[in-house]
Parts: structure tokens; sequence; C-alpha cells
């Protein structure tokens, strides 16, 4: 195994919503088909994740809150082998970031 990389910095979870059609088209107040998605984010988060591809280790520090999305990225972390045991888990909401996708991308 490679390298040990210390990765400090925000932890959130992306909430990524695929609309059907263009931005213009969107009906306000009403229904628009899309879908959605939920991925773990943020910088540090995002490199730490990444580093498991190679043959480095990674271990993150952050922050998350102890909801539903707390878990989530914390499960994730455990998925792809990010070392998390300084993660500090604080009462409260986690960070949540929504992207909103058009169908042009």
């Amino acid at each position: 195994m490679g390298a040990t990389i210390l990765c400090i910095g925000d932890v959130m979870l992306d909430v990524v919503t695929k609309i059907a059609v263009l931005p213009g088209q969107i009906n306000y107040g009403s229904d628009t088909p899309a879908t959605i998605s939920t991925h773990g984010g943020g910088a540090a988060a995002n490199v730490a994740s990444w580093l498991t591809r190679t043959d480095a280790q990674s271990t993150i520090v952050g922050h998350v809150g102890d909801d539903a999305a707390g878990s989530a990225l914390v499960s994730e972390f455990d998925a792809l082998g990010v070392r998390h045991h300084n993660l500090m888990i604080d009462q409260g909401h986690s960070g949540v970031v929504v992207v909103l996708v058009d169908p042009t991308g």
C-alpha cells in the first residue's frame, strides 16, 4: 500500500436532481418530472474517496450531523475504505447541497 493521506475539511451530502425539462419549462408551483440520487460530497470527502481508487490510504477529518445524511456518509466511507475514526458526529444536521441538472447537463 502507498502513502497515507489525511484529508481535512468539509463532508457534505450531494442531492443530485436531474430534471427532464429545460429551466424555462419548470412548472413552478406544480410537478416537474425528475430523478434524484444522493452521493457523498464536499472537497475533503471527495478527495478521500477518490484516493481509495489508488494505492493510497485515506483518512477523513471533518464533521457530520447525527442525522440520516450523516449516517449515509459514514456508510459510504465504510464501503469505500476511507478511514473516518476522527470524523466528528455533532448533534444536528449534516451539510447538504442540492444540485439541479437540466437535460443539457
